[in-house]
């Protein structure tokens, strides 16, 4: 019976051990989530970080400027951070088209704040084909170029990948950051959205080194 509770005793030990070393090398474990079948998407030489929004959603909003001011820092680096608008069902498609519209027109860093000006700001009603259409025209965008992008093969295969990765990722509810695509980060699970950009940047780091290690690999041989 000593030497059955003096074993039980030594894992118990181990097992607190393991569990404060692990939260040593992540400070951030808890915060994350992996995702059950990682996606790759673009860069396969590149860390990539894919955040998920919608345009009618407040938080999203918020989190725009925090966002863009947090990826200046990696403009020179091996990571490439892009947008994808969240499609759970038809209602979202207008607007993730209408994403995609503007990024085929090379408008997207003008119109895409804007959007999101228009809707949570302004509160207008942006939420079809004829309703953006007339909203790009305001913005000088020809109704022609806008219905032609808006229906082409190109914007809706985006639409359409967009979608499939909102399902892959085990997005439901935005925003989300999704790093690598490996680990689903929301701020639900994190005390600030300052904190979530954090933990960002600690598997962004953990996914260079792994990055690193076939050119390391290289330059032994």
């Amino acid at each position: 019976m000593y030497l059955l509770r003096l074993f039980i005793f030594m894992l118990l030990t181990l097992g607190f051990t393991a569990t404060a070393h692990a939260e040593e090398e992540d400070p951030f474990l808890g915060m994350y989530n992996l995702i059950d079948r990682p996606q790759k998407v673009f860069e396969t030489e590149k860390v990539e970080v894919a955040e998920l929004f919608l345009y009618t959603c407040p938080h999203c909003s918020h989190f725009e400027s925090l966002l863009k001011e947090w990826q200046k820092k990696y403009a020179n680096n091996n990571v490439a951070v892009f947008q994808v608008p969240a499609v759970f069902g038809e209602n979202n498609i207008p607007l993730a088209k209408a994403f995609y519209v503007a990024d085929t027109l090379k408008l997207l860093e003008k119109i895409h704040p804007l959007l999101f000006d228009a809707i949570q700001e302004k509160h207008q009603k942006l939420s079809t084909e004829v309703e953006l259409q007339a909203f790009f025209v305001k913005l000088g965008v020809e109704a022609k170029a806008f219905t032609e992008a808006y229906n082409s093969f190109a914007v809706d295969s985006k639409v359409r990948q967009a979608r499939v990765l909102t399902q892959a990722y085990g997005i439901s509810s935005v925003p989300n950051v999704v790093v690598n695509g490996k680990y689903r980060l929301s701020p639900g699970q994190t005390e600030t959205t300052e904190q979530l950009l954090k933990a960002a940047d600690f598997l962004i780091a953990k996914e260079l080194k792994l990055l690193a290690k076939p050119t390391d690999a290289t330059s032994t041989k």
